[in-house]
């Protein structure tokens, strides 16, 4: 299946997302596996099986992400032909891993 211009957002720019005084912060919805979850992942991520869209605030930013963006493609795609403000995080946790950025373990 091809993706054409799905929105991205990169690593730098979601971290500065997280972490600053937004009201309300953007939600990263992780599309791997709950052991590849388990083993590292952005802080506050939430496996993409075990989110519930009621929690969304009206137009909230909604990330997501897998290990090289393929997998989140698909959630991105969906989420977007449900009305949610949904993008990619370009590159994935490769790329939030090369940039040396926060991560927790389950």
């Amino acid at each position: 299946m091809f993706f054409k211009d799905l929105p991205t957002i990169s690593a730098k720019d979601l971290i500065a997302k997280l972490t600053s005084d937004e009201p309300t912060p953007p939600i990263v919805l992780d599309a791997r596996t709950r052991l590849e979850w388990n083993l590292s992942h952005i802080p506050n991520a939430v496996l993409a099986g075990h989110w519930h869209e009621a929690s969304l605030q009206p137009n909230q930013l909604v990330v997501c992400v897998c290990l090289s963006a393929h997998r989140s493609k698909h959630l991105t795609d969906r989420l977007i032909k449900q009305g949610i403000n949904a993008v990619e995080l370009q590159g994935g946790m490769l790329a939030w891993w090369k940039a040396g950025l926060p991560t927790e373990k389950a």
